[in-house]
């Protein structure tokens, strides 16, 4: 479809040509209503205008800070055209997210930053000398669609890692391409696609899979922000229910917060029965809460056999690997890589087609995941030289580039099983202890417990394991009987008692994807930022069997 473009503006401009009266995008600002409805025929003209206004920036980062819809996606899709190399961020609506948008301003170095006319004056609070527009500012003569060099920057994607300062991984064009062509191959999905999502428009996943894969595809792509989401998870089942969506996704935890606050009527009022793929990605995948979601709304006649799990990482532009489509989900009990029992874990396919993948340092067994193929993405930013500086720590291996991710999996007949991050593990008291291994054993242990963080904290005589748990406020009361059933079992499994603490759901800090921050949490746990209900349990020593 794409063989004879250089980019994804010249195969927006192709479906204009031929459907231009079809849905690009619908938008439900608050999650139910439709507030914005951008056929690809609008959508191509106002990107055309707004590269006309933004040559000017050709080859500069352009920030894009604006709310998600139409024009998020035309002047993204404008500053490719103009050869901007565009910047999704947040809005700066948020302590964290003001902190976070000086960081990138300040990483990134901008020549323009386009946001909202509501938000210019505390944009340009911490903008320096990078030029202030609107998506108004940006209506100006429709440019030419020119040629584009696939090895040019198309982007810049600033990870949501924790509390280090954030880095822009550098995706161009080539890369955008390569990886579209792997979703759709991996998917299966095709020209009549029709997404409905609440992921972050300016997160990997959001971005490229929520909003330009449709776009690619010809396809129609139903947006509602985050918070309509989380505030009524129900508004993206019943978006699905309206629009007759065949796809839909995010991380564990959505599937999770429909299961929780949707009741087994409101479930029987749904029908589901469009959605093929329900992928599932961003952090640990749980088979219980999925294997919960698919009991929960059959009803509505949803299939299991439309869970995606896949594995995929912002270097990487966005996907790695991809359970074959309508087979559902498939689990393995794996040994723990440190303490603890072994503990099943879901199959996130097969390296997608165009991809290459392997293990370093596995000795047969679990090792580093390491990525290599086309979609492998340039760089680093440098803001000052404004180019990508190529990863540190990338190696060649049979005439392929690989970069190590940081991750470590297993590969079980041809398919990848994620086990944990490179860096979280802990050496307590002699004893090598996995924090997902740990985390595993609380959720498994106590219904109540939705999401856990574990991690090593000196207390000023020893390092202790503390496991920061979050459960339902009115599930607080009861702490203090669960807690003491908690350090056993944690202490049973993995040979430390630990010192165990309870919050209110929502208060550990995670990433724009749904990730746990372990890093975050021990931070703002040191600082005593978490308002957390702590329990005592018995004094934190090993346990007789701890080496």
């Amino acid at each position: 479809m794409d063989g004879q473009f250089d980019s994804i503006v010249h195969v927006v401009s192709r479906h204009a040509s031929r459907k231009s009266a079809h849905d690009a995008i619908i938008f439900l600002a608050r999650g139910e209503t439709e507030t914005e409805r951008v056929s690809y025929g609008a959508l191509e003209a106002r990107i055309a205008r707004h590269a006309g206004r933004l040559a000017r920036f050709a080859g500069q980062a352009v920030v894009i800070a604006t709310p998600p819809g139409g024009d998020f996606a035309s002047v993204f899709l404008g500053a490719l055209r103009a050869g901007a190399v565009a910047v999704p961020v947040p809005l700066p609506d948020t302590e964290k997210n003001r902190s976070r948008f000086a960081s990138v301003l300040g990483d990134a170095r901008p020549a323009a930053v386009v946001t909202a006319q509501d938000w210019v004056a505390r944009v340009a609070a911490v903008a320096g000398s990078a030029t202030i527009l609107t998506p108004g500012d940006l209506d100006g003569p429709a440019s030419a669609l020119p040629a584009v060099d696939p090895a040019q920057p198309a982007f810049v994607q600033y990870t949501s890692g924790s509390t280090r300062t954030p880095r822009g991984i550098v995706v161009t064009h080539g890369n955008l391409m390569a990886n579209q062509r792997m979703i759709r191959t991996a998917f299966g999905t095709g020209p009549g696609i029709v997404g409905v999502n609440w992921l972050p428009h300016f997160h990997d996943m959001g971005l490229i899979g929520t909003v330009l894969h449709p776009l690619y595809l010809g396809g129609t792509a139903v947006l509602m922000p985050p918070s309509a989401f989380i505030q009524k998870p129900a508004r993206w089942l019943r978006a699905i229910e309206r629009y007759r969506a065949d796809t839909a996704g995010g991380p564990c935890f959505g599937f999770e917060l429909c299961t929780r606050t949707i009741s087994d009527e409101q479930a029987r009022s749904l029908d589901l029965s469009s959605l093929k793929v329900a992928f599932c990605g961003a952090e640990p995948i749980r088979a219980q809460a999925l294997d919960a979601f698919a009991e929960r709304f059959a009803p509505a006649r949803f299939s299991p056999s439309a869970f995606l799990p896949c594995y995929g990482l912002a270097e990487a532009t966005l996907i790695v690997s991809a359970a074959e489509p309508g087979r559902g989900i498939r689990r393995k009990r794996l040994p723990a890589l440190g303490s603890g029992a072994a503990r099943d874990h879901v199959s996130c396919g097969r390296p997608v087609e165009g991809g290459a993948l392997a293990l370093r340092h596995s000795n047969g067994g679990a090792g580093e995941i390491c990525v290599g193929g086309p979609h492998l993405a340039a760089g680093h930013w440098d803001g000052t030289r404004r180019t990508a500086v190529p990863f540190a720590d990338i190696f060649a291996e049979s005439g392929t580039i690989y970069l190590p991710t940081g991750d470590i999996g297993a590969l079980v007949d041809g398919e990848l099983y994620v086990v944990d991050r490179l860096g979280d593990f802990l050496i307590l008291y002699g004893a090598k202890i996995h924090a997902a291994d740990v985390e595993a054993t609380a959720r498994d242990e106590a219904a109540e417990i939705r999401a856990a963080c574990a991690f090593a904290a000196d207390d000023g005589a020893r390092e202790q394991l503390v496991v920061l748990c979050e459960v339902d406020r009115r599930a607080l009361a009861a702490a203090a009987a669960l807690a003491p059933r908690l350090a056993r079992r944690i202490a049973e499994a993995h040979g430390v008692v630990p010192q165990v603490h309870f919050a209110a759901h929502g208060a550990l800090p995670r990433t724009s994807s749904g990730k746990i921050q372990r890093a975050a949490g021990r931070t703002k746990f040191l600082s005593g930022e978490l308002g957390l209900h702590k329990v005592e349990t018995t004094a934190a020593n090993p346990v007789s069997h701890a080496e």
